[in-house]
C-alpha cells in the first residue's frame, strides 16, 4: 500500500468513525475523497497536512465539530519513519558565573516531546528533520537552590516550562523549529 493510499484510509475511517460530530464531512465523503485523489501532493506528508487544514475548515464552517486529533495515526506514521540523530552534545548552563542543571537542553541528540510528538517535516524531500537544538525553559531550572537566584519566568519560559527545538534537513538543508508547553 502506497503512502497516498494510507493516508485516504485513515481519512476515510476517520470519518465514518466520526459522522455524529461531523454530518457534514459524511455527507460530503465522497467529494472529499474524490478532491484528496485528485490532488498530486496528498501523497506527501506535507500536502496531507494542508488538505486536512482545508478539510477541517469546511467542516467547522459547516458547523461540524471535527479537529486535527482524529488524524493521529498520521503523524503515528510519521513518526516510525527513520530519523537521522546528529550526536549528542551536553551542555553546560552558567546564570551569573554559576551552573544550573541544562534539564532538556541539548544539542543535537533526540527531541523531548512533552506532549505531542510534533516532528517537522522536510518541504523539499517530505523526510523528518534532525534535531540540532532544544532549549529548556530556564525558569524551570532555577529552583536548584544553589543557584542562589531566580531566574524570571516571564523571560525565560516557553509556554509553561515548555521546550523549544530547532531542526535542519540534513540533505536539503532546510530549517524548522517548534515549540510546546510543559
Amino acid at each position: 500500500m502506497t503512502q497516498k493510499e494510507q493516508f485516504r484510509k485513515i481519512i476515510e475511517d476517520v470519518i465514518q468513525e466520526h459522522e455524529k460530530y461531523a454530518p457534514w464531512l459524511k455527507e460530503n465523503m465522497g467529494t472529499v475523497l474524490t478532491e484528496f485523489d485528485r490532488r498530486k501532493d496528498t501523497g506527501t506528508f506535507h500536502g496531507v497536512y494542508r488538505f486536512l487544514d482545508d478539510i477541517k475548515f469546511r467542516a467547522k464552517k459547516n458547523k461540524d465539530f471535527f479537529t486535527g486529533y482524529e488524524f493521529c495515526e498520521i503523524e503515528s506514521l510519521q513518526m516510525e519513519r527513520d530519523t537521522h540523530t546528529a550526536q549528542k552534545i551536553e551542555l553546560k548552563l552558567l546564570v551569573d558565573g554559576r551552573e544550573i542543571n541544562a534539564g532538556r537542553t541539548s544539542l543535537g541528540g533526540r527531541p523531548v516531546w512533552e506532549q505531542n510528538d510534533d516532528h517537522p517535516v522536510c518541504p523539499v524531500c517530505d523526510r523528518n528533520m534532525t534535531l540540532v537544538f532544544q532549549l529548556d525553559s530556564l525558569a524551570q531550572l532555577s529552583e536548584n537552590k544553589e543557584l542562589g537566584v531566580k531566574i524570571s519566568r516571564k523571560d525565560y519560559a516557553f509556554g509553561d516550562v515548555g521546550i523549544v527545538r530547532f531542526f535542519r534537513c540534513i540533505d536539503c538543508n532546510e530549517f524548522a523549529s517548534n515549540w510546546e508547553c510543559g
